[in-house]
Parts: C-alpha cells; sequence; structure tokens
C-alpha cells in the first residue's frame, strides 16, 4: 500500500516518461520533482533550479532547445526572434509527448482522456505553443507527438526504471536518472 506522502505511481510514470525521452533525445535532465495532490493543495510549491516557484504536482527541469516564452517576449516587443530550427522544435514536442503517453499506457487510459485534463492539458499547452513558431504548426505538433509516443514504446522499461527510481521522493537529482540509464559523463 502507498504512504500517503508519496505521490501518485500514475505521476511517477508521467515525469518518467518525459525524463527518459529528454536523455533518450540528447537532452540534460537536471531535476524531477513531485509532490502529493494533498502537498499542492497546501502549497506545497516546486521551486526550480532558477528559484521558480511552481504549483504543480510534478516536473521536470532540463534545458529543452526552444523556449516559447522568450520567442513570444521578443516578438511582442517588435524584435526578430532568431529561426526555431524544426529538428529542435520536434525534439521538445516528443518530449512534452511522452509524459501523457507513459501515464496513458501505465494507467490503461487513452492518451486523449491524460491530454484534457492535469499535467497532460498543460503538456498539450506548451507543445502547441513551441508548435506555434513554425510555419507549419499542426504537421510539428503531429510528428513530434508521434515521436513521443514513439519513444514510449520503445524505451518502457527504462521508464518503469525511472519511475522506481524517483516514487516516493519530492525531489531527484538528474545525474542519479542519467546515471541509471547509463548516460553518465
Amino acid at each position: 500500500m502507498r504512504s500517503t506522502s508519496e505521490a501518485p505511481r500514475v505521476l511517477a510514470m508521467h515525469e518518467a516518461g518525459h525524463a527518459v525521452a529528454m536523455i533518450r533525445l540528447g537532452l540534460l535532465v537536471k531535476a524531477v520533482h513531485m509532490r502529493t495532490p494533498a502537498q499542492v493543495r497546501t502549497g506545497d510549491l516546486i521551486v526550480d533550479g532558477r528559484g521558480n516557484a511552481r504549483k504543480a504536482q510534478g516536473m521536470v527541469e532540463g534545458d529543452p532547445h526552444v523556449n516559447p516564452g522568450v520567442v513570444e517576449a521578443l516578438r511582442a516587443a517588435g524584435q526578430m526572434a532568431l529561426p526555431i530550427h524544426r529538428l529542435f522544435a520536434i525534439v521538445d514536442i516528443a518530449t512534452l509527448a511522452a509524459g501523457p503517453y507513459a501515464e496513458a499506457r501505465f494507467s490503461h487510459r487513452s492518451v486523449v482522456d491524460i491530454e484534457l485534463a492535469g499535467g497532460g492539458a498543460q503538456d498539450v499547452r506548451a507543445a502547441q505553443r513551441i508548435a506555434s513558431l513554425l510555419p507549419d504548426p499542426s504537421e510539428a505538433f503531429a510528428e513530434g507527438w508521434a515521436k513521443g509516443r514513439a519513444l514510449v514504446r520503445s524505451h518502457w522499461p527504462a521508464i518503469v526504471a525511472v519511475a522506481d527510481l524517483i516514487q516516493g521522493r519530492r525531489y531527484t537529482d538528474g545525474e542519479d536518472i542519467h546515471s541509471l540509464l547509463g548516460e553518465g559523463d
């Protein structure tokens, strides 16, 4: 039986999906944060490495290729944004998609159900923002989302192993995850 201080297994699977996809696509995972629903309700915020507090149940910190917030701020200021490389955007969309797909596979639910509620909805919105920076947003979103699904299918044992590692922890250092997957320095 799960202790009440432990985040739900489905959350560990979701965050592990993101982390494994990031690593397998060559991105650095800095940390994984998880909170129980009760902790979130009482205001136990996740504070990332930059000191930003977020009300979320789970989060994988890493180094994505595309930061749509920066590009949007440049656009709003009337400045020219640097062109976004399509491959980098697809990689970031795929890492976002891997969380909902891992959660769906674990819980035997449709990924559409996951996308419509909770963290899956946030992942979809973030992926859509990244895709909107490209000339073909619908195609880019679909390609990235399909790549995320394929990553979950092909790396399921690694996702389960990472979920085992992060389960029950508020914070897991990215080095531990890279080491587990044989991706250390």
